[in-house]
């Protein structure tokens, strides 16, 4: 009997694959590789339709495959696509260690993920684990440059007063150890103490806005690559360069709105040939955007 195999394979272990299968059946093989599919789409659309659809691989290093399964349970992307995995390395345990945010809740955190990468090996039990590891590293890292806390206690305090010891509510470490931090300790940290979860709401509020923008910027020229990938320069923008467009236009006249609510009226006099320029730059991106969406 004779077998007619069809398979997908990845391109840099097209040898590979041949020679292991010449090694193992010698003569009673033959192999032969008909195309190289590229990943743009007028590619695909013109093969016959059982080679349209090409199967995606992922591709990546020992601590970005741990973020693949995050990935599939979204959506597994096509091979049109870039793969998001290292993004969503980056960003989830970032995003969960800035709520967290705590030296001291954070070595439980990294304690557990440890111990589960170590010991299991089901895909769900792993994707759990590696958020609590890394999610916890980072939680650590903002814990303790940029909150300065652990445990809901900032290290160091420049205000005694707003202590227990001083009359106040707060309780913190140097003075319930009896401790002084070297001065270049206090330097690491913002206003020399860190940032007080309690204290600093409008700061926290406004990072928040900020990672969001940039999050969703970061989506967007995501999906335009994708396109770019696809389709061309020129397809990508006509679809994705009106979000960007619209988008930044809309960031800008929202920071320049926030910004004429908060400010007193004389100091919007004072810097108003700014404001004008500022909400006619905001203007003319937002409209570009819209123009360029409805083409």
């Amino acid at each position: 009997y004779s077998y007619i195999m069809d398979a997908w394979v990845p391109t840099k272990k097209l040898e590979v694959v041949k020679d292991e299968l010449e090694s193992k059946l010698g003569s009673e093989i033959y192999v032969e590789f008909q195309e190289t599919r590229g990943r743009s789409m007028h590619e695909s659309e013109e093969v016959e339709e059982r080679y349209k659809t090409v199967p995606t691989k992922f591709n990546n290093g020992k601590i970005a495959k741990e973020f693949e399964y995050p990935t599939k349970l979204v959506s597994i992307p096509k091979y049109q696509e870039i793969d998001p995995s290292i993004l969503i390395m980056i960003f989830l345990p970032m995003m969960f260690g800035f709520m967290v945010g705590d030296c001291g809740y954070a070595i439980p955190f990294i304690i557990l993920g440890a111990y589960g990468l170590k010991v299991t090996h089901h895909k769900d039990w792993r994707a759990i684990a590696t958020v609590l590891f890394f999610g916890g590293l980072w939680a650590f890292i903002f814990g303790f440059f940029f909150f300065g806390e652990a445990m809901g206690m900032h290290f160091v305090t420049e205000d005694l007063e707003n202590t227990i010891w001083g009359g106040g509510v707060n309780v913190t470490w140097d003075h319930l150890l009896g401790v002084t931090f070297p001065a270049w300790f206090s330097g690491l940290l913002p206003f020399g103490h860190g940032v007080g979860k309690l204290e600093a709401v409008t700061l926290l509020l406004k990072l928040s806005v900020y990672i969001g923008i940039v999050h969703l910027l970061i989506g967007y020229f995501c999906g335009y690559y994708n396109k770019y990938i696809q389709h061309g320069n020129k397809d990508a923008f006509i679809e994705k360069g009106g979000w960007i467009f619209s988008f930044v236009g809309m960031v800008i006249l929202c920071f320049l709105l926030t910004h004429l609510m908060i400010v007193k009226p004389a100091s919007v006099v004072v810097h108003g040939s700014q404001v004008y320029i500022v909400a006619a730059v905001g203007f003319i991106i937002l409209i570009a955007g819209v123009v360029i969406n409805f083409k």
